[in-house]
Order: structure tokens, then sequence, then C-alpha cells
């Protein structure tokens, strides 16, 4: 399993607020009229935990076991939704808007990391939310893809009116297949676009 799939009843809360963790990841969304959300989140641990929090100090907790975690690395931009870092994946020397260049836009999907194709960006979080914390995840297939070399992964800043000058605080997760995570706190000020804030290169 790569994607965990969550459905939250909370008939007590309609409309409300909610901040997910997971395994250092954190992500706001919020229930619909009827206090409920259905979504699905990229496992970070083979014992995975993540705690439902509500804005008065409510919450939940629930667990589930991810053992095909082991054949993919996971790599985590987390920060305001103003901030507007994204990731940006460019698999086996592919260049900006080429087959092999990975972000949000692109039509991969999970099905695509099951069949060892290339990996995919998922985001966790809710843009409506204001002040709302997301998440992006690119997954790669790093023990089942069909094609060997290099994987190179930024992250990129959009600066816009809402992030000029501000202080933005960030952080990237790596998640490798022996399951240790890196993790790296970053702060940033936009005064001009901002491209490669940060870089990793994976070997297949």
């Amino acid at each position: 399993m790569r994607l965990w799939f969550v459905t939250l009843t909370a008939n007590c809360y309609p409309n409300e607020r909610v901040t997910f963790h997971h395994n250092g990841m954190m992500f706001t969304h919020a229930t619909d009229a009827d206090g409920n959300l259905d979504l699905s989140i990229p496992a970070l641990s083979e014992n995975a935990v993540i705690i439902v929090a509500f804005v008065n100090g409510e919450g939940a907790l629930a667990d589930i076991k991810v053992p095909s975690l082991e054949f993919y690395d996971r790599m985590v931009v987390q920060s305001k939704a103003k901030s507007q870092l994204h990731i940006n994946a460019f698999e086996f020397g592919a260049d900006y808007r080429d087959e092999g260049h990975v972000n949000v836009d692109s039509k991969r999907s999970v099905s695509d990391a099951a069949k060892g194709v290339g990996g995919f960006v998922t985001v966790s979080g809710d843009y409506e939310q204001g002040q709302a914390l997301v998440a992006e995840v690119y997954t790669f297939p790093t023990s089942t893809s069909k094609t060997m070399g290099d994987v190179h992964v930024s992250v990129d800043a959009n600066v816009t009116v809402a992030n000029f000058c501000l202080r933005i605080e960030a952080q990237t997760l790596e998640v490798s297949r022996a399951g240790k995570m890196k993790v790296q706190d970053l702060t940033l000020q936009f005064y001009l676009v901002m491209q490669l804030v940060i870089f990793w290169c994976w070997e297949t």
C-alpha cells in the first residue's frame, strides 16, 4: 500500500477546520456539512500513525501497517499554503516539460508508480483554508522502476503578492527505502523568483 485512504466521521464538527499529523508531516483540511472527510495520505512509515486534531483540541488517532513502503522513496515539502513552494522531479535526465518532468500538474498517478513507470506528486491540505498547512509529496518506485538512472528533485518557489518579502518557514522530509527519515528546516524570504531552493539526487 502506497497511499493510506482515511475516512473521518465527526457529526459534531460540520464545516470544521482539522489538522492531520503523520510522522512529522502536517496538513490542514475541513469537514463537509455533515462532518465527514475522505482523503488519501502518502504513508511515511511502515507502522503508520495519524493524529487528527480539531481547533478546540479534540481529535482522534489511527494506525495501519504499510509493508510495501520499503519499495518506494518519498520526498515531502511542507509549509503554509501562501508560501507557494512546489516539488519538481526530473527523472532520468528529463528537463522542464519533458515526459520525465513530474510535478503536481503532471498526469502521473499511483498506478504509474505501481507499474514501475515513474513517480508522482500528491498534495495533502486544502488551500482554501486560511493559513492552511500544505504538504506536497513526491513518490518514486525506486526498487521496482523499469528504468535505471538518476532522479533529481528540487523545490521551487513561485513569488506572488501574497508571499513577496515575507519570512517563510518550511520543512522537507525525505523517506528512503531503509525507512530512515531526513528532516531539514528552511527559512526563506522572497524578493525575486526563486528556483532550486533545495536539491536531491536519487539513484535507481
